[in-house]
């Protein structure tokens, strides 16, 4: 039976994979139509979309508020790496993946990022101050 079952399965991804490359052109199509509503509708790209969803996410795991002073306005509330090279990290990549990753080490119990205010972030990164 289960022999039965995993050729089934293994007939199914392969009729899949034929049918999803004769049909990529009207796919594309549908996808580029699917993306193009979604930014006629909410004024923003899907992207910009994801960005803050992860973003949020990001303030929710460490959160919402700065680990320093305790502010909880999130317009002035900023992703600080405890061990530097935030800069060297972010080089090359866009804000979606950038993000992505951070939400991925956080979850699997990273201690290298923290939120901090606007104003404790610089405090901390020109002269090595912590409150």
């Amino acid at each position: 039976m289960a022999i039965k079952s995993i050729r089934a399965r293994e007939n199914q991804r392969k009729y899949q994979k034929e049918w999803q490359q004769r049909n990529r052109i009207r796919l594309n199509e549908k996808s580029r139509e699917r993306l193009k509503n979604f930014q006629d509708n909410h004024g923003f790209s899907y992207t910009t979309h994801l960005t803050r969803k992860y973003k949020m996410e990001i303030f929710a795991f460490l959160l919402n508020r700065c680990t320093k002073c305790r502010i909880l306005d999130k317009r002035l509330l900023q992703i600080h790496h405890v061990n530097g090279g935030g800069t060297k990290e972010r080089n090359g990549l866009d804000y979606l993946t950038y993000y992505r990753k951070i939400l991925r080490e956080l979850q699997n119990g990273s201690k290298e990022y923290q939120l901090l205010c606007a104003n404790c972030h610089i405090l901390v990164d020109l002269e090595g101050y912590y409150l």
